[in-house]
This record gives structure tokens, sequence and C-alpha cells, in this order.
């Protein structure tokens, strides 16, 4: 139930990988899903990565459109992410603030 959910996301585990998707692969290039927010280094590893099982479930299977941007969004990193608790990790993520610096200046 619920207190389970909030046991879970103040555990040890659940942080450490909070942290760790937020500091995740930053896009490079040309060749990026931004719907995943995966770099890829060519046209062809990016068609792959589109007609993987991963990005198909996040598109909601093959032929529909991407989920629409929540409330939840960094507009600066185009992530989107899974509640309050995540964006805010990832604000304060070292791959956001780097991101943001390097779109302000």
């Amino acid at each position: 139930g619920p207190a389970a959910l909030e046991d879970h996301n103040k555990g040890k585990a659940h942080l450490k990988r909070v942290e760790q998707v937020a500091s995740g692969p930053q896009p490079t290039g040309d060749f990026h899903c931004h719907v995943c927010n995966v770099p890829c280094n060519s046209s062809a590893a990016l068609d792959a990565h589109n007609k993987g099982k991963a990005h198909l479930k996040k598109v909601g299977q093959a032929g529909s459109e991407p989920k629409p941007i929540s409330e939840f969004h960094c507009h600066v990193c185009k992530v989107q992410c899974s509640g309050a608790a995540a964006l805010e990790a990832h604000i304060k993520g070292k791959a956001h603030l780097k991101m943001a610096e390097k779109k302000s200046g």
C-alpha cells in the first residue's frame, strides 16, 4: 500500500537509483531518443533503439504517439520524471546542472 511505497522511496537502494537516473547519459549529437533520453552514436543505432522493447513500451506500442509531457518534465534536459521527488532529484543532479549551465552560457 501507500506506506510500503513511502518506505521504498526512502530506502537506500531507491535513493541511489534515483541519483543514478538523474546523472545518467546525456544526449550527444543528432542521434538521441528524446522519449527515452538515450544517446546513440549513429542513425542505425537510433533506428535499432526505436524498434526495441523498452522504447516501444514507453511510447505505448508501435505506431502510437509519444507520451504527452507531464507536469514532471524537465524542459532543460528534455526528460520525463515519474513524479515530484524524481524531478526534484533530477534538478539537483550533476547532469541537469551541467546541461542548465551549458544552455545558459
